[in-house]
């Protein structure tokens, strides 16, 4: 994991509750699309009623980013969960609590806390390769 990529999971982890709205969003939006024609849009045809050519030519938008990020988020705690490391991934992000003050409260030491979180983001790192977004 680069240092840009570790930015990336920590800038969208913070993030979470807004991302969280957008999927949301997303979802509603997205179910609609496609249990539903639109006839006033029109098409992209790139061959004949190839559903999967179509899909592929539409342009991410940044609600299905916001969607994937939460997927890894959410991904990430299940795989901490019974550990305290799901209680610091929701102090550290959204609670927005200082490493002291975590630390304090998980009965642990500075230096596991960022032991904990190295491997936190490792995990993320990971669920964000596999949903493609790096």
């Amino acid at each position: 994991m680069t240092r840009k990529q570790r930015n990336t999971i920590e800038h969208e982890f913070f993030n979470y509750r807004k991302n969280r709205d957008k999927a949301a969003s997303y979802v509603s939006s997205h179910a609609f699309d496609v249990f539903s024609v639109d006839y006033a849009e029109p098409r992209v045809n790139v061959s004949a009623g190839n559903i999967a050519e179509e899909r592929i030519v539409r342009m991410i938008t940044e609600e299905d980013r916001a969607y994937r990020w939460c997927i890894v988020y959410q991904k990430t705690l299940e795989r901490f969960y019974w550990s305290h490391k799901d209680a610091l991934m929701r102090r550290r992000y959204e609670q927005g609590e200082h490493c002291l003050a975590t630390c304090d409260a998980l009965h642990i030491s500075e230096r596991t806390y960022y032991f904990w979180l190295e491997e936190i983001l490792t995990v993320a790192s990971l669920w964000a390769q596999t949903l493609k977004i790096f």
